[in-house]
């Protein structure tokens, strides 16, 4: 994916990262992280509403009303005005 790297935390959790979260100057193949940040991905049905948190590269950070959050692709969430 442009603008995403593939990473793997000590611990061994993997997951993409969009390059501006990252510090890549470590050298190598190594990087530290500018921020908190999760790679978890959240599944959404048709009709949910959620509440955006965060946009980068095409993907959505996203917290459902159960309080549940976790990155959706962009095409997948419609702003509510739309077709309101």
């Amino acid at each position: 994916m442009h603008g995403w790297w593939w990473c793997t935390a000590p611990d061994g959790r993997s997951g993409w990262v969009p390059q501006e979260l990252l510090d890549r100057t470590i050298g190598g193949a190594r990087a530290a992280l500018l921020r908190a940040y999760t790679a978890r991905e959240l599944t959404v049905e048709r009709g949910e509403t959620v509440a955006v948190e965060d946009e980068r590269r095409g993907w959505m950070f996203v917290r459902n009303a159960a309080g549940d959050s976790g990155w959706v692709p962009a095409t997948h969430v419609e702003d509510a005005g739309e077709g309101a």
